[in-house]
């Protein structure tokens, strides 16, 4: 009966816990179901975070962001009209929405934030040159996703040197502790007794 009832808490544990019940699990405890907003899941933790993991995803939601604004552009709709549809689509979580509003009246400061710079550099250049703007969005979209991917092998480097720490900390004092500690004691032992 034991083992039953285990199995049945550990079931519910895993159900609950998992990240596809995370709104059930957060109903039961705050009775409300918290939201995922501008790509990051809203919850205490999201204090927590740095600066580095919440523009690691923004990034990447810009990038697909920016990708939809090329498949936009290369099936012929105007600049405004691909940043206004890809901002509906999306939420408007990486501000082309702002763009796509002052493009169509005309403004100069598009932008406050620095990740839109190189896309209003690109619709500039293509604005003074004349090249289509859907390959230059994709690279710079392809940029983002590089510099992502870069940044998170840096954190994985550096979670390999994180993991040496309990290494150090708590495995080896404990091997000491059971393996060379008695050897020396058997041997001090030893040597008690030969000289005596």
């Amino acid at each position: 009966m034991t083992t039953v009832l285990m199995g049945v808490f550990i079931a519910m544990g895993v159900l609950l816990w998992s990240g596809r019940s995370d709104g059930r699990l957060r109903r039961l405890l705050n009775g409300r179901s918290e939201r995922w907003q501008s790509g990051v899941e809203a919850s205490p933790r999201d204090s927590q975070l740095d600066s580095k993991d919440q523009s690691r995803v923004v990034d990447d939601l810009l990038a697909f962001d920016l990708d939809l604004v090329a498949i936009c552009l290369t099936s012929g709709l105007p600049i405004p009209v691909a940043l206004a549809l890809t901002a509906e689509a999306t939420g408007d979580r990486s501000g082309l929405g702002r763009i796509s509003r002052s493009m169509t009246i005309g403004g100069q400061d598009l932008s406050d934030d620095d990740r839109l710079t190189p896309v209003l550099e690109v619709f500039e250049f293509s604005e003074h040159t004349g090249v289509g703007p859907a390959p230059l969005i994709e690279s710079v979209a392809k940029e983002l996703r590089d510099s992502s991917r870069r940044r998170r092998q840096e954190a994985a480097a550096a979670l390999g040197v994180r993991l040496v720490v309990p290494l150090g900390v708590c495995i080896l004092p404990a091997f000491l502790l059971l393996s060379v500690v008695p050897v020396v004691i058997s041997l001090l032992s030893d040597l008690r007794t030969v000289f005596f």
